[in-house]
């Protein structure tokens, strides 16, 4: 009976050599952790770009919202004017 650095084991013929495979599991796990680090760091600068772009979209709107209000005060003192 081998067993890896993960605790993963398994058995070996008494074939020279046959003892010296390498674990199968590990090299999946491995890579089923690699891909899952890489989801989770691609979602998270997702949520960072949705966010920004979010805070933009309402930092204009806000700006525009500020223009039309000046926009009606000043033809507000000029209907007044007259």
């Amino acid at each position: 009976m081998i067993t890896c650095a993960r605790q993963h084991t398994w058995t070996a013929g008494f074939v020279a050599r046959e003892g010296h495979r390498w674990c199968r599991i590990c090299p999946e796990m491995i890579k089923r952790e690699r891909k899952q680090k890489i989801e989770e760091e691609q979602a998270k600068e997702r949520a960072r770009i949705a966010e920004a772009q979010r805070k933009m979209f309402a930092q204009a709107e806000a700006e525009m919202i500020g223009e039309e209000v000046k926009e009606t005060e000043t033809t507000t003192v000029r209907d007044a004017e007259t």
